[in-house]
């Protein structure tokens, strides 16, 4: 439908291409010979895909896996942060690549963090379960199950997945806390200070997107410092649907972005011509000791920290070139 109206729209004939649903039928069209692949998908799937493309040094665009952040900083709305947790949960069951999966709760007391979590568990009770496919059934069960063995604590049953499954004192080194799954699952990470917080989001190999609740001036601040492709302030995944945001990944997450004037460009290929008008060929001398004194008076203009140093750059770029003229 979407290729019968933009055609009928005016797009040339041969421009577009609608293949079959297949892996085979993709592999097919890039054996045939693209110029450039977009893909959208996991990071495992991807590296095999780069090693295909690498092949014919195609370029690709990739956005792949997440394990966003949800930093919750003290001047946060707790209440707002659990409503947005719940939302990004229950959008698609938690299976999406921007779902919350790790909560970074900042410098927090003893009865701000009970207050988190009680709110929070009484949010995901009133969610339903979600069926998982036998293979990212078992990975949560392992993921689950190694947390419990280093310390963490878990709400909720991985055997039926009646609700989304939140797991706490859960440390960044841990393997749930690096992991890439698309199931309901939710944690929960302690950081005591911004630097730790930071050191906390950095073990995480993905990059996606993060969300910062609390003061918005603070938030700005450390959103400067955050590795990712988006960040969120005061809201969760929705500002992400603007067709006008470009969207990407870093790190494992992917490169290159989708959407947005920088998305419309990954979609082009720079061709640069250029002519010269007049007959100079003097460009093509050879340079020797002679041209010294021009060079150096040059990187004095162009690059000294006084303007009054680079003023006497340009006198000296003006005497020495006059002297080869």
């Amino acid at each position: 439908m979407f290729a019968a109206a933009i055609t009928e729209a005016g797009l040339p004939d041969g421009l577009l291409q609608v293949t079959g649903e297949s892996i085979d039928a993709a592999e097919h069209a890039i054996d045939a010979g693209v110029d450039k692949v977009f893909f959208t998908g996991s990071t495992a799937t991807a590296k095999v895909l780069l090693r295909k493309l690498a092949e014919t040094l195609t370029p690709c665009v990739a956005e792949l896996s997440g394990c966003d952040a949800v930093v919750v900083l003290p001047s946060a709305d707790l209440t707002r942060v659990v409503k947005a947790l719940a939302f990004g949960m229950r959008l698609n069951g938690s299976v999406t690549c921007m779902a919350p999966r790790r909560v970074l709760l900042v410098d927090a007391s003893v009865v701000r963090r009970a207050q988190l979590i009680d709110r929070l568990s009484a949010e995901l009770d009133k969610l339903n379960g979600i069926a998982l496919g036998d293979s990212v059934r078992e990975q949560l069960r392992r993921l689950i199950e190694d947390a419990a063995a280093n310390g963490a604590y878990v709400h909720g049953q991985c055997a039926s997945i009646q609700r989304p499954i939140l797991v706490t004192d859960v440390r960044p080194e841990m393997a749930i806390a690096q992991a890439g799954i698309f199931a309901p699952l939710l944690i929960l990470i302690d950081v005591p200070t911004e630097s730790g917080l930071l050191a906390a989001m950095d073990a995480c190999p993905y990059a996606l997107t993060a969300a910062i609740f609390g003061d918005e001036r603070e938030a700005r601040a450390l959103a400067q410092k955050i590795t990712a492709g988006t960040v969120l302030v005061n809201d969760l995944v929705v500002p992400t649907a603007d067709p006008r945001v470009p969207f990407g990944g870093r790190r494992q997450s992917g490169s290159g972005v989708t959407r947005g004037a920088e998305g419309l460009l990954e979609m082009t290929a720079v061709k640069v011509v250029s002519v010269r008008k007049n007959s100079a060929t003097r460009h093509y001398d050879a340079t020797g000791p002679a041209h010294q004194a021009l060079f150096e008076a040059v990187i004095q203009a162009t690059n000294a920290g006084a303007w009054r140093e680079r003023l006497r750059g340009v006198r000296r770029a003006i005497a020495a070139g006059w002297k080869l003229r």
